[in-house]
C-alpha cells in the first residue's frame, strides 16, 4: 500500500544558500538575548563586521571571530540552537564573500543598514560600528596606519565618520555632523566605500575615489 504523502520535503539549506528573512529575524532576536551572557553583536553590526573581515586579506578561522559575534562559545552555551545560529551566520558570511569576490558582480553588494523589525530608527551607525570591530580584529594596526596613509583615510572616511566611535570623538571636541543631509550623503557612499576598501586591500588598487562632505573630510584628515 502506498504511503500517503505529507507534502513536499524541504531540503535543509546549505552553506551556499543565503539566509532567508525569517532566519535573519530569528538570528537578530537570538543576538539581542545575549546567548552567552555577554554582549553580542546586533544584526546590522554583524553584517558590517563580516564585511570588514572579507575586505582585509588573510585567513581568520571562524573559531577566532564567532565568539565576538555571540559573546562567547554559543554552541557550548546553547547546544543545537546555538549551532543553528552559527550556520546562519556562516551563510551570511558566504553571501557577503560572493558579492565582494566576484568583481564582475560587486554592484549587488548592499550594506545591511536596518533589517525590518530589528530597530526603531534606520541608521548606518550600527553597521559602521561592526565594520570597525572587524578591522580591529583582522587588521589591528589600521588605526595607526590611517594617520599616515591618505588613501586609507579617503576610503574609510564615510565608515569612520558615521561610527559611534568617531561620533564620540567629535562630541568630545564640541563638534558633530552638521545635519541629517550630511549623514544621508555619507550613508549613500557606504557601498562604494566597501568596494573601494576591498579593491584597495585585496587588489592593491582602489577602484574609486570617495568625495565626502568637506566638514567630515577635514575632521578625519
Amino acid at each position: 500500500m502506498p504511503v500517503a504523502s505529507c507534502g513536499p520535503v524541504r531540503a535543509r539549506p546549505g552553506l551556499t544558500d543565503p539566509p532567508s528573512d525569517d532566519e535573519l529575524f530569528s538570528l537578530a532576536g537570538f543576538l539581542v538575548e545575549r546567548p552567552c551572557g555577554r554582549p553580542a553583536l546586533g544584526l546590522e553590526q554583524l553584517h558590517g563586521f563580516l564585511t570588514s573581515l572579507h575586505c582585509v586579506p588573510g585567513p581568520l578561522p571562524p573559531r577566532t571571530w564567532l565568539p565576538v559575534v555571540f559573546g562567547g562559545d554559543v554552541e557550548r552555551s546553547k547546544g543545537r540552537i546555538g549551532s543553528a545560529m552559527v550556520a546562519v551566520v556562516m551563510r551570511m558570511s558566504n553571501e557577503i564573500a560572493r558579492s565582494l569576490f566576484d568583481t564582475t558582480n560587486q554592484e549587488n553588494y548592499v550594506p545591511l543598514i536596518a533589517f525590518p523589525g530589528t530597530c526603531e530608527q534606520v541608521s548606518a551607525r550600527s553597521w559602521c560600528d561592526g565594520f570597525l570591530v572587524g578591522l580591529d580584529l583582522k587588521a589591528r594596526p589600521w588605526v595607526e596606519h590611517i594617520e599616515e596613509d591618505p588613501a586609507m583615510r579617503r576610503i574609510l572616511c564615510p565608515i569612520i565618520a558615521l561610527s559611534t566611535r568617531f561620533g564620540a570623538v567629535l562630541e568630545a571636541e564640541g563638534r558633530r555632523l552638521e545635519d541629517d543631509a550630511d549623514e544621508e550623503e555619507l550613508e549613500e557612499m557606504l557601498p562604494s566605500a566597501v568596494l573601494a576598501a576591498y579593491n584597495w586591500w585585496r587588489l592593491g588598487t582602489p577602484r574609486t575615489t570617495l568625495n565626502t562632505p568637506e566638514a567630515i573630510a577635514s575632521a578625519i584628515i
